[in-house]
């Protein structure tokens, strides 16, 4: 039974990995090796499962999430040898938490997030289609204002059963 967990968890990893990889922008500095390039994934992975326990047995308050979101940003841009400029973003960095948090979420093994993963699916479908591109969301502030347009379009839901209903890879 703990493999097939392990398997499950290490699919949801990959999944949100490549999610979050902002397309067709060049991420790694050329001269960066593949041993650099893990070694920057897996600590970005755990530093990111450090952040998720604190979604297991609570929920978090949006404030609390913002600062996740920026904290995992702030610790992928200590990689600058790694990563081409303009480095790692907040709209990446959401991606990433806010997806493996929707993962998990499903699943039953955290509490329901306060916000969806923002990608062009969702900004799509509100009044910034076209307006905005969630891998050039550089500062909480941004992300904000676009979670607010998010929500307005959610309400009556809350943004991440919104979400779940009107995902589509389509």
């Amino acid at each position: 039974m703990a493999d097939k967990k392990e398997f499950i968890r290490s699919e949801f990893w990959i999944m949100s990995w490549q999610a979050s990889m902002p397309r067709p922008r060049k991420f790694y500095k050329p001269d960066a090796s593949k041993s650099d390039r893990k070694k920057f994934q897996q600590d970005l992975i755990e530093f990111c499962k450090e952040l998720l326990r604190q979604y297991k047995d609570k929920s978090v308050t949006e404030s609390d999430h913002c600062k996740n979101i920026q904290k995992l940003a702030d610790r992928a841009n200590t990689y600058k040898d790694v990563l081409e400029e303009p480095y790692y973003n907040i709209g990446i960095a959401q991606k990433l938490l806010n997806l493996q948090l929707k993962y998990l979420w499903c699943m039953g093994k955290v509490k329901k997030p306060p916000h969806c993963p923002v990608d062009r699916n969702i900004l799509n479908k509100t009044r910034l289609k076209d307006k905005c591109n969630w891998t050039e969301i550089d500062s909480i502030a941004c992300y904000k204002k676009v979670i607010k347009v998010i929500s307005e379009v959610a309400t009556p839901m809350d943004i991440a059963d919104w979400e779940l209903c009107h995902y589509s890879r389509r």
